[in-house]
């Protein structure tokens, strides 16, 4: 697992990013639950449910609304240092998604929308994703302390960047 982080810090953003999203995709096409059943069973922990109320409140109103370069960035990077800690299944994940997804033209221009990510912090809330010859399964779990820290690091990887939670769109005609 240590050299999954060791290649992730050494990743640029914007191949971070794209492998990002395309773990992302590939996890929310084999998710077998629906994301609000298992948000739902996050509501029931008291400990995060303000802080998952905040994302599946931005998630619902604006859920087409991206983060900015860096939120998208910051999220991808903690998203994925959190499914390389979770076991070695998952770190071999996420070192296939770093290492199948590379681009030559250094373009940073994926961002992520607030919905992807409000359904990513759901998923990996509630969910244990392993990854063995080329499969992916996805099992529900119980939430530990270990996932509550990881949801709060996820979910401030959203929600704080600037001084406001969501988009300013007061100006916007």
């Amino acid at each position: 697992m240590n050299d999954t982080i060791t290649n992730l810090a050494l990743t640029e953003d914007y191949s971070v990013l794209h492998a990002a999203d395309e773990l992302i995709t590939h996890i929310l096409q084999t998710n077998p639950f629906s994301l609000e059943d298992l948000s739902n069973a996050l509501q029931e922990n008291t400990t995060i449910k303000d802080s998952v109320n905040e994302v599946m409140d931005m998630a619902t109103k604006s859920p087409t609304d991206t983060l900015s370069d860096q939120a998208s960035i910051k999220f991808a990077r903690q998203l994925l240092v959190h499914l390389a800690l979770t076991n070695q299944n998952s770190a071999s994940y996420v070192n296939h998604a770093l290492s199948t997804w590379r681009d030559d033209r250094q373009s940073v221009s994926k961002v992520f929308a607030y919905g992807v990510a409000a359904s990513m912090v759901v998923m990996v809330a509630t969910t244990e994703i392993s990854y063995k010859e080329g499969e992916i399964q996805i099992e529900k779990k119980a939430i530990d302390a270990e996932q509550i820290q990881a949801i709060a690091d996820l979910v401030n990887a959203i929600t704080k960047e600037g001084n406001s939670t969501l988009p300013d769109k007061s100006n916007k005609k």
